[in-house]
């Protein structure tokens, strides 16, 4: 919106809000039982500019008690500091016969410095652990009850509230993602209550000539630190089955023996 120019994450949430408040209103003209009738049906919070990828969710299957995110991994970090260096040089050794070219990645738990690391912040403090785990939340798609999604028009009004909260937790940008952590785990408590329902969702604006890649089934989530002391159980579902995945990223791809292969060119 022009009221928030340059501010992205204020002006998204000024739209949740204007558009909850629509919602509000049709339910005024239908009369208290359309809102008491839909309290707790399953209500999508979302980008309009999404593209699904994969097959689309049974909505109807999913359970109504629950917060549904994307499925969501980021590339391991490599930091020699870390553990996971190993888990990634493993990997590649794995795929050298299939994938002896192209950009090769393993995937791992989303955290806070990557994205810090990502847009050029790498200077700024980094998070605490715990917050470097936990406050990271796909921001294209939420489903959950509606009288969950209701609340999210409370974070535009609060914003400057919520902006401090995740400075205290050493969290200095300014990301959907990261408020969407805050509200959901500080202000509604229903960490617990996190799972991960979907994939295969992009921008569609990010599709337009993005490389192809393959996955040689190969995994090293054995090698992976579990993180089990830093991690709320409801986060650790977000990536789940997949981390540990490795991922080969070329411009083509060939099948050989039934097998995918990665044939990649720099």
């Amino acid at each position: 919106t022009a009221a928030y120019k340059g501010q992205p994450a204020r002006s998204a949430l000024l739209s949740i809000k204007r558009v909850l408040r629509l919602k509000r209103a049709h339910e005024a003209e239908h009369g208290g039982a359309l809102a008491i009738r839909q309290a707790g049906e399953l209500a999508l919070l979302m980008r309009y500019d999404l593209v699904f990828t994969s097959s689309v969710v049974r909505w109807e299957q999913l359970p109504r008690a629950q917060l549904w995110v994307e499925a969501k991994c980021c590339d391991a970090q490599h930091n020699p500091a870390r553990r996971i260096v190993r888990a990634v040089h493993e990997a590649w050794r794995k795929v050298a016969a299939t994938c002896p070219a192209g950009v090769k990645s393993v995937l791992d738990y989303c955290q806070v410095s990557y994205f810090q690391a990502q847009g050029m912040r790498s200077s700024l403090e980094p998070p605490h652990p715990e917050a470097d785990y936990n406050y990271f939340f796909g921001d294209w798609l939420l489903a959950a009850p509606m009288v969950t999604i209701d609340t999210f028009a409370q974070m535009s009004p609060g914003y400057m509230n919520y902006v401090a909260a995740l400075r205290e937790i050493s969290i200095k940008m300014r990301w959907l993602h990261f408020l969407f952590a805050l509200h959901i785990h500080d202000a509604l408590r229903l960490t617990y209550g996190v799972q991960a329902a979907f994939d295969g969702i992009d921008l569609v604006r990010m599709q337009r000539g993005k490389s192809p890649s393959c996955e040689p089934n190969v995994s090293v989530a054995h090698l992976m630190p579990t993180h089990r002391r830093l991690m709320y159980r409801g986060m650790m579902s977000v990536c789940g089955a997949m981390r540990g995945t490795v991922i080969c990223h070329g411009k083509h791809q060939q099948q050989i023996g039934g097998s995918a292969v990665c044939a990649t060119s720099r």
